[in-house]
């Protein structure tokens, strides 16, 4: 008799299958020169748009739930010791791409929301000491080429660069149909009741204060408080540089390593539910 065991990982997966094809579909009909009028008509005029731009936006935030969900599972139930610090690595920091993969999906949305998280995004980027200018360009560019950079970036390099980081995790795994229906289930049954949202066009982000999506609340509340560069990297950069070092870190080293990693979470948690209620 088959059982479905149902792991993070597989869930993440299958959101990921579709998010890719509900965005394909969406891409045909998207212009980044027009970003919210585009988003405007997806939802009015295409047959079904804005069921599939619903099934796009909450199956991506699965993605990100699922990932960030799995990741917690192979830390805390001691997964990750048989994994090589080679493969481990790359596994963590690929965290990166996909939450930028995530967060050019808002800024894409050319709302007011979107308008205000690439503003901030772009202070943080420059706000690096030297590489600043190089890393904005590269990643949004937003004051002098809009959005098509962002465009360029979330359709094609942020997932080739979180494929090719994950790869030697993600080769030897397989979609299982009923994991899959059951995510597609669940989304599709959310899209229905409740569209995906879409704030109003932006006027003057640097004046009008937004909340940013839920996994940029935290940031959003530590940027209050801090330089720019420590809230928006330095901060970022200690939980991932713990993570990394589990592998290798051995008796009260590693009970250090989880104690860091689990003040971030409830530290970040706090700031979010602060942003929240603001």
């Amino acid at each position: 008799m088959y059982r479905l065991r149902i792991r993070f990982g597989h869930l993440a997966l299958s959101a990921l299958l579709i998010s890719c094809l509900s965005g394909i579909a969406l891409a045909y009909h998207y212009d980044w020169r027009t970003p919210y009028d585009s988003i405007a008509a997806i939802d009015m005029v295409l047959p079904l748009g804005s069921i599939i731009r619903s099934l796009h936006w909450y199956s991506s935030q699965c993605f990100v739930v699922f990932v960030l969900l799995h990741l917690l599972e192979y830390v805390f139930n001691g997964s990750f010791r048989s994994i090589p610090l080679i493969r481990w690595i790359p596994l963590i920091w690929s965290v990166v791409p996909i939450i930028l993969l995530m967060f050019s999906g808002y800024l894409l949305k050319g709302d007011a929301v979107g308008a205000s998280a690439g503003s901030i995004a772009e202070h943080l980027a420059l706000s690096l000491p030297g590489v600043g200018n190089t890393i904005n360009r590269l990643l949004f560019a937003m004051e002098c080429e809009g959005l098509s950079r962002v465009y360029v970036n979330h359709v094609i390099v942020f997932g080739i660069v979180a494929v090719w980081m994950l790869w030697r995790h993600l080769r030897n795994r397989t979609f299982d149909k009923q994991i899959l229906l059951i995510v597609f289930s669940g989304c599709l049954i959310i899209s229905l009741i409740w569209r995906s949202p879409m704030d109003s066009r932006p006027v003057n982000s640097e004046t009008i204060l937004v909340k940013g999506p839920w996994f940029f609340l935290g940031l959003q509340e530590l940027l209050r408080h801090l330089p720019a560069l420590w809230a928006g990297i330095i901060f970022p950069t200690i939980l991932l540089a713990f993570v990394s070092i589990l592998p290798v870190a051995k008796g009260r080293w590693q009970i250090v390593c989880y104690c860091v990693i689990i003040l971030w979470i409830i530290l970040y948690g706090i700031l979010s539910v602060v942003a929240w209620f603001r």
